[in-house]
């Protein structure tokens, strides 16, 4: 990539500095301390658009329950790991770094400005700062909320349930703290070097005390408790309600599993379950484990499996998510590692 160098083009080459996210390599002669003013400034401004957006969802009633959201929310969070790094001009590739930054909660967009981003911070820093965002948007909407229904007559917003907000900031959430985790924990090995790597930052290694051990417990910490623990619940709700009483969360629970067929509401854990299998995939790359066809394989199998059972009460939301789902399958076919050579004569390199 241009103006990048280092293992895996992980670093940007001598007298360049990172944009936001990393995305881009700008030259540092052209960075001054008013970029982190502006930084600062455009992140406040996003965070807003993002909770007024999300205050006009909740006030229009779309709930999550509908399912409209869960297919549109898993492509763009998805997308981007089957689409190669020879096409980051693309308009394609702005497109999804742009629908991706409102779906995930993290302004990447600004990673496509020619700014330096806060230089203080490594990659592994600067991402795990991807927690605070969620959380900072959560506590705002719940705050106006409370506020509604203590002063109704400056805020009309006592009309929007709090199980609707709760259920909408979760789904966003999910797919935020999901990825900044296993981007944390993304392990590598590099020809002629034996200790494991981290992928991210391959310049230090796996586990290393100072440097990485730190945001590996943090993000060991927010999948096991958080994030694996929810999944299992959307998948075994169904079941365990025969025998464990689970009124208190039943709502919240109906509102993920309201838009399926009364046999397949498992299904409402689905496209939280698909959603760390890509990220799984796409982070881990030691030794046997780099298939160039898992994420392929991997697309294929939730495909047929979501064709297959049509588990929507709508038919044409069984449509809209095979065909999304489908599209998914063909950009992997299209670009991935082991056929993109094939069909572009890309390199193995092509993602990396």
């Amino acid at each position: 990539s241009m103006n990048r160098g280092g293992p895996l083009c992980t670093e940007c080459k001598a007298n360049y500095s990172f944009t936001f996210d990393a995305l881009e390599c700008v030259d540092t002669n052209t960075c001054s301390a008013g970029n982190f003013i502006l930084n600062l400034f455009i992140n406040i401004i996003f965070l807003v658009v993002i909770i007024v957006g999300l205050l006009l969802i909740l006030r229009l009633n779309l709930r999550v329950g509908s399912g409209y959201m869960y297919s549109f929310l898993y492509y763009f969070s998805v997308v981007e790991f089957l689409l190669p790094r020879t096409i980051s001009s693309s308009f394609l590739n702005v497109l999804v770094i742009n629908i991706a930054s409102f779906t995930q909660l993290n302004p990447r967009f600004l990673g496509l400005i020619s700014l330096c981003d806060f230089q203080q911070f490594n990659r592994l820093a600067h991402t795990a700062l991807n927690y605070i965002q969620p959380i900072f948007i959560s506590l705002a909407i719940a705050l106006m909320s409370c506020l509604a229904r203590r002063f109704p007559r400056f805020l009309r917003l006592s009309q929007i349930s709090p199980i609707h907000a709760i259920c909408l900031l979760i789904l966003l959430s999910f797919t935020s703290i999901t990825q900044t985790s296993f981007s944390l924990l993304g392990p590598i090995n590099l020809q002629n070097i034996s200790s494991i790597r981290v992928r991210l930052q391959p310049s230090i290694t796996y586990f290393d005390p100072p440097d990485h051990l730190p945001y590996a417990l943090l993000a060991l910490l927010v999948e096991l408790v958080v994030v694996f623990p929810f999944t299992l619940l959307l998948l075994t709700a169904p079941l365990l309600t025969r025998f464990v009483n689970l009124t208190k969360i039943k709502p919240i629970l109906d509102e993920y599993q309201a838009c399926y067929r009364d046999r397949y509401r498992w299904m409402a854990g689905f496209y939280f379950l698909a959603r760390q299998a890509v990220f799984l995939v796409s982070n881990i790359h030691i030794g046997s484990f780099v298939n160039p066809y898992f994420l392929l394989i991997l697309s294929v199998v939730i495909t047929v499996f979501h064709t297959a059972l049509q588990p929507y009460t709508s038919w044409w939301l069984n449509v809209v998510d095979t065909v999304l789902l489908l599209d998914l399958t063909f950009i992997s076919i299209l670009y991935d590692r082991g056929t993109s050579n094939v069909v572009f004569q890309y390199s193995e390199e092509v993602r990396t």
